[in-house]
């Protein structure tokens, strides 16, 4: 769903970056720019939290209900994110 799924800041040739040392803001607002390509204004930003020192937990909720959508975890070092159930 997300254009990020499986990449998310990557480097050129799917070369993952090194310790990149991602905060909560910083998914959050690469969340919120891949929803605004996305171009669905039923989809938000739901819950973004650190779940350890090595990733951030990130979710897709709709607008309206605040249903979850998709759960990504994201490694705060490389920058790759990995659908979670």
């Amino acid at each position: 769903m997300m254009p990020m799924m499986g990449g998310g800041m990557m480097g050129w040739y799917g070369q993952p970056q090194a310790n990149l040392n991602l905060s909560v803001d910083d998914v959050r607002g690469s969340v919120e720019r891949s929803i605004a390509m996305m171009g669905n204004p039923r989809l938000k930003p739901g819950r973004i939290v650190a779940t350890n020192d090595d990733t951030i937990t990130a979710e897709i909720v709709t607008v309206d209900k605040e249903a979850l959508v998709q759960r990504f975890a994201v490694n705060r070092h490389t920058g790759y994110w990995q659908q979670v159930p």
